[in-house]
């Protein structure tokens, strides 16, 4: 995944991942979108799993797609997810290239991506699953 050799117009999703290669952190990457339901319901699940992985090498990246910025800028606290992770907003084409590159359907969509920069998971359970927290868990015991 940090590996990824792309396309010029499909750069920025390698430029997504730069800042964790080599970085030796697992990346829990969590594909929403400010209008989704589904995806707002998990996001306090996903601030419990960020408090119960606190010290280890776990990085959560939350990808925001099809929404308005400014609709973003706000949920992000609103949802407490601000001082959780890296909050990342695409726009339109980021979003739908991201989508058609990954096979990405719909949200929320969930990524496990290891300390080497491969996936662990192509479609992880929700943050609010047991068996999330089991596999970060064991991805990060040293």
């Amino acid at each position: 995944m940090y590996k990824l050799e792309l396309r010029p117009t499909e750069q920025f999703i390698a430029d997504l991942f730069a800042p964790y290669r080599n970085s030796g952190k697992v990346l829990y990457v969590d594909i929403w979108g400010v209008w989704c339901g589904p995806c707002r319901q998990e996001m306090p699940y996903s601030v419990e799993l960020h408090e119960k992985l606190q010290g280890r090498p776990v990085e959560f990246v939350y990808l925001c797609t099809s929404s308005d910025k400014g609709d973003f800028d706000r949920e992000i606290g609103k949802l407490g997810i601000a001082d959780t992770g890296k909050n990342i907003w695409l726009n339109e084409d980021e979003s739908r290239i991201l989508r058609h590159y990954f096979g990405v359907s719909g949200t929320p969509h969930y990524w496990i991506i290891g300390e080497n920069g491969d996936f662990v998971s192509e479609s992880a359970t929700d943050p609010s699953d047991p068996k999330t927290y089991e596999t970060l868990r064991k991805l990060t015991e040293k």
